[in-house]
């Protein structure tokens, strides 16, 4: 590790990251304190800069056809394609002192595949507004018109849509960029240094 990390640091315009994947274990006869350990020692947890757990929650099963053999026809069954991952930030040197904690979907089908960025936006979507829910029914306005639907149904029609819909997408990631950078003065400052021009909704 301390070759490793000096090699890093020798050559910091590469801006490298390395990501060690690991797991917990059990260690048995432990009567106080933790019980849980690692492999290979302690070094990653003094040498690294980030420590996420994971840990795998509830299984993500859809329904799918399938042929039954034995009797000469299809019949649906819930497969399951996938499990929520609950995440814990556990080290952090690049961020705030408290532990934080999230969940993600992780898909095993091929589409989506691995953790879903259009779920994400739906989510993010969601928790800034852009995104209403009444009852079970899910609503985005559109930006030009507020009384006029951008999409609207139930989850499943929602996100079946919303998946197909990139102008909607689109719509999302634009007002989380300039949300961030409304929060961000130094870039702020640094765009009007370098003369480009500030998105509208920031005050000069």
């Amino acid at each position: 590790m301390r070759v490793l990390t000096a090699s890093l640091n020798k050559y910091p315009e590469v801006h490298a990251t390395v990501v060690f994947i690991n797991q917990e274990r059990e260690k048995i006869g432990v009567t106080f304190g933790s019980n849980r350990t690692k492999p290979g020692g302690r070094s990653l947890d003094f040498y690294a800069s980030t420590t996420l757990m994971m840990n795998r929650g509830q299984r993500l099963e859809r329904e799918q056809e399938v042929a039954d053999l034995s009797k000469m026809q299809m019949t649906t069954q819930k497969v399951t394609m996938g499990h929520k991952l609950n995440i814990k930030v556990t080290k952090d040197k690049s961020g705030g002192a408290m532990s934080r904690e999230g969940a993600m979907n992780f898909w095993y089908d091929v589409m989506p595949r691995g953790n879903d960025a259009i779920e994400e936006l739906f989510q993010l979507g969601f928790m800034t507004g852009m995104i209403k829910r009444e009852g079970n029914t899910f609503i985005m306005k559109q930006v030009e018109n507020a009384d006029a639907d951008l999409i609207r149904g139930t989850q499943g029609k929602f996100m079946t849509e919303f998946w197909e819909r990139e102008d909607a997408q689109q719509v999302i990631a634009d007002h989380l960029r300039l949300e961030m950078l409304k929060k961000d003065k130094q870039t702020q400052e640094w765009m009007r240094i370098s003369g480009r021009e500030l998105p509208e909704g920031i005050a000069v």
